[in-house]
């Protein structure tokens, strides 16, 4: 009688801090009270800005892209340089062009416009001037039909990869795809969590997807139009909605519950556009997820896109092109096209000698052997932007 009075007792107790369906807060759930004495901050003043370089945990310029020789790129031999001066791309190119026409060492033999011409008759061009190597093209597609016509000079390739089959092709920029592919699988070790992009995630070749499967312990595909779903799953909080739903149905009654969420990953690494990433770090920070988050943008991100997410880009470490930070980005679809002729230029005047600087679109490393570029995370956080920015 006595067991049976104190179960009912329960019951009724906890019916009396109970509403009439399930009710399910969030690990940082705050009271109002402490929901007001929170500080605001303005959707003006938050900007995304590169605090600092992380060194500690990365070390992305010991290992990986070899050097690039310096005899194969030198203002002092005879160069073409290929863009597209005119059609969809050539405002593009042409940007590229007034940046290099600065400086007074760029004298190309030739400039030729790659969208006048077939593949075939752009190797016919290239094959009379004989260069030494080549500047361009900007498009990948472009520098693949030249390599399927047989052509073989050296390129200096103004975007982010080049065709198997040129043997001495560099890019400019480096892959986002490469980069991710490289460094991610240091993190991706035991309690280790992967989001992707499933779109994105499906354009990484077949081998090179399954090497990452074989080291991350769970990989979770987003699908861009339900994060938070994807999320959720991840996180085991739907499998705990059911276990609360469950003890609701035990009990017949309404329950006050708090999801549990998984909080023994040591890194979660995201391979995403800039709006995922951004979703997912605030979906993380609402469900009280404190676990380190590493950012491997999947598409190219605008300075638009990471200078007005709302009012506040949460604490990640990123890997992103230095000139996304620039205070002279406000050109959104022009400015990577200037850190490329920036970029190039400073790279084609530089001496054979130990040195490190940093670029438009990363790190410029070089020693008597040759150079190479590298990108080096960096740490977002939102800050008030100050007046000399």
């Amino acid at each position: 009688m006595n067991r049976t009075f104190i179960f009912l007792l329960s019951l009724w107790a906890l019916s009396a801090f109970s509403a009439r369906a399930v009710e399910t807060f969030p690990l940082n759930f705050a009271r109002p009270a402490e929901q007001e004495a929170r500080p605001l901050s303005s959707p003006l003043s938050a900007v995304p800005v590169a605090q600092q370089e992380v060194n500690e945990q990365f070390d992305p310029l010991s290992d990986g892209t070899p050097r690039v020789p310096w005899r194969w790129f030198t203002f002092q031999q005879p160069y073409v340089v290929l863009l597209p001066l005119s059609g969809p791309y050539g405002a593009a190119g042409q940007r590229v062009l007034d940046v290099l026409r600065q400086h007074s060492v760029f004298q190309p033999v030739e400039v030729v416009d790659t969208a006048l011409f077939q593949p075939e008759e752009l190797v016919d061009i290239l094959s009379a001037y004989d260069p030494a190597w080549i500047l361009g093209p900007l498009r990948p597609a472009v520098a693949a039909q030249l390599a399927g016509q047989g052509a073989d000079w050296p390129m200096l390739l103004l975007a982010s990869h080049c065709p198997e089959s040129v043997r001495r092709c560099v890019p400019l920029i480096p892959s986002l795809q490469q980069t991710f592919l490289h460094q991610a699988p240091k993190l991706l070790q035991q309690r280790s969590l992967l989001i992707a992009d499933q779109h994105r995630w499906r354009q990484i070749p077949d081998e090179q997807r399954a090497a990452l499967s074989r080291r991350v312990s769970q990989i979770q595909l987003i699908n861009p139009y339900d994060v938070d779903r994807s999320l959720q799953q991840a996180l085991n909080i739907t499998a705990s909605y059911d276990r609360i739903a469950w003890l609701r149905r035990q009990l017949s009654h309404s329950v006050v519950a708090y999801p549990r969420v998984r909080q023994d990953f040591a890194h979660i690494v995201l391979y995403t556009t800039a709006e995922q990433a951004y979703q997912v770090a605030m979906l993380m920070r609402y469900w009280g997820l404190e676990t380190d988050l590493v950012w491997f943008p999947a598409v190219m991100p605008s300075y638009g896109q990471l200078a007005h997410q709302l009012d506040v880009w949460p604490p990640m470490t990123a890997w992103l092109y230095p000139f996304l930070f620039s205070k002279n980005q406000h050109y959104v679809h022009l400015g990577i096209f200037h850190a490329l002729a920036e970029s190039a230029a400073k790279i084609l005047t530089a001496r054979p000698s130990e040195q490190r600087m940093r670029l438009p679109v990363g790190w410029f490393e070089s020693d008597d052997q040759g150079w190479r570029i590298r990108l080096k995370p960096i740490h977002l956080e939102a800050v008030r932007v100050k007046a000399s920015n």
